[in-house]
């Protein structure tokens, strides 16, 4: 992920920048700056009279904002790992934010990264029907098509997380890997396609065909305007 021009790996180089940033962010709010730093910021006039170098929060306030960022912890962790991407020399990354539900299964498409050797697609299931307590996706049967060309899942790119079976109740974020393409379409058709993994087992002798329940979802993504 070398830059052509440069030869640094941005990618790297922002992930650091943006560690040290939010780590100096933590050590200016906390109590160890304050006490450190109060006698020197009033003895230098850096400060109004009697003013704290930061201000004295209420514990309840505190721990509010403690829970706040607990919470939007995957969030900001994805934006800022998108941002990152953005940036990566060679890489382009196209919003997408398409939802489909089917039979209590909803995917969103999120995302995609379109590089020379992958198509990374970013992908949320969620199972909500009580029929189907574990469905998968079909890797030999999802695909990324673009004209003529058709590419299957690879293992090709990046280490991302990938998607496992998704229990009922439960939902799941991960991604899906298509080799390359060439890229000189207006857009790319994407299929999905998820099974019962437990109708999927045998069972009495009943052929697979007969109790697998399978659904295919079908984005259409522009990558050109």
């Amino acid at each position: 992920m070398q830059c052509q021009f440069c030869g640094v790996n941005h990618e790297v180089r922002d992930f650091i920048r943006a560690t040290l940033l939010h780590i100096l962010d933590l050590f200016e709010t906390s109590s160890m700056f304050k006490h450190l730093f109060k006698d020197f910021f009033n003895e230098k006039q850096f400060t109004s009279k009697g003013m704290n170098v930061t201000p004295i929060q209420e514990k309840s306030e505190i721990k509010e904002q403690g829970k706040e960022r607990l919470d939007n912890l995957a969030t900001d962790a994805r934006d800022i790992a998108e941002s990152i991407m953005e940036k990566s020399s060679g890489v382009n990354v196209i919003k997408v934010e398409q939802t489909q539900t089917k039979d209590g299964i909803k995917v969103i498409l999120h995302r995609i990264e379109l590089a020379a050797e992958y198509i990374a697609a970013f992908l949320t299931v969620e199972n909500s029907n009580s029929n189907y307590w574990r469905v998968e996706i079909s890797d030999k049967a999802s695909t990324a098509t673009q004209g003529d060309y058709e590419s299957k899942v690879t293992s090709k790119g990046p280490n991302y997380k990938s998607l496992k079976y998704i229990k009922n109740d439960a939902k799941q974020y991960g991604t899906v890997k298509f080799e390359g393409l060439p890229y000189n379409g207006p857009s790319i058709r994407f299929e999905f396609l998820f099974f019962d993994a437990r109708r999927a087992d045998n069972v009495f002798g009943v052929p697979r065909s007969e109790r697998v329940s399978r659904w295919s979802f079908v984005f259409e993504v522009q990558i050109r305007k």
